[in-house]
């Protein structure tokens, strides 16, 4: 909502200038909108697994952004699978930091503005990779290691877990922002594809997650390898987008 309220007022300003909509984006945008509503009303009748249901989710977001244009597929999928791959640890973050906005909001700014820092500069995607490579290391060292889940509170971490999460999911999504602005698909992308995808790997992961045998307030610290992999698997991904964008630079 901040956003959308921010974008307004630099459109109405002059700040940035309103660009319309493709046609072909707003079919797009119109799909991606059925989307989870097809795939929830399919796995009704058929009764199929979650799994299926996130693999249904990826290919379709997966063939939506193929025709918003070139580029959109990986770095609209990457924003998405950061998004799903923060949510549990800072979930546990905030758990940790007792739910207390005082503790982890000044993390939570200071995120988003090296988030925004780093897009200023043109470095978002290693930012962004950085980050989730950190954090992914933070998830699992914190309590593998110490076995303690106040090191997370007292140290100070659960901030820094909040932090970190913030700046790579702005640093992701300002290294896919340029690419979608030119396709002038961007709200499309950047909102109801990234919801599909990371809703089409959160689906995709659920069977690796069985609750019913973890006993306590919180299961997801039951799960810190799991999270440490998926975030190595965004880091990797983003590694995977700085090779190309350098590559393309190199040739023109």
């Amino acid at each position: 909502m901040a956003g959308a309220v921010l974008a307004v007022v630099a459109a109405r300003t002059g700040k940035v200038s309103a660009e319309p909509l493709a046609r072909r984006t707003r079919v797009v945008g119109v799909l991606a909108a059925l989307l989870p509503v097809v795939v929830a009303v399919a796995g009704h009748l058929v009764s199929f697994a979650p799994v299926v249901a996130g693999v249904l989710l990826l290919v379709g977001a997966g063939g939506l952004a193929i025709a918003l244009g070139r580029g959109a597929l990986l770095r609209t999928a990457a924003v998405g699978l950061v998004l799903f791959a923060v949510a549990a640890p800072v979930t546990l973050a905030m758990y940790m930091s007792a739910s207390g906005v005082s503790r982890y909001a000044p993390a939570a700014l200071i995120g988003v503005g090296v988030g925004v820092l780093a897009a200023q500069l043109r470095r978002p995607t290693v930012v962004a990779a950085l980050a989730c490579a950190a954090l992914a290391v933070l998830v699992v060292t914190v309590v593998e290691f110490t076995g303690e889940y106040v090191d997370v509170t007292q140290g100070g971490l659960g901030s820094l877990v909040i932090g970190l999460a913030m700046a790579a999911v702005t640093s992701t999504a300002a290294t896919a922002a340029p690419v979608l602005v030119h396709l002038r698909a961007l709200p499309v992308a950047l909102g109801l594809l990234v919801v599909a995808f990371a809703d089409g790997f959160r689906q995709v992961v659920q069977p690796l997650l069985d609750y019913r045998r973890v006993w306590g307030q919180l299961p997801e610290t039951e799960y810190t390898s799991l999270w440490g992999l998926v975030l190595s698997v965004a880091a990797a991904a983003l590694v995977v987008i700085a090779v190309l964008d350098h590559r393309a630079k190199a040739a023109a």
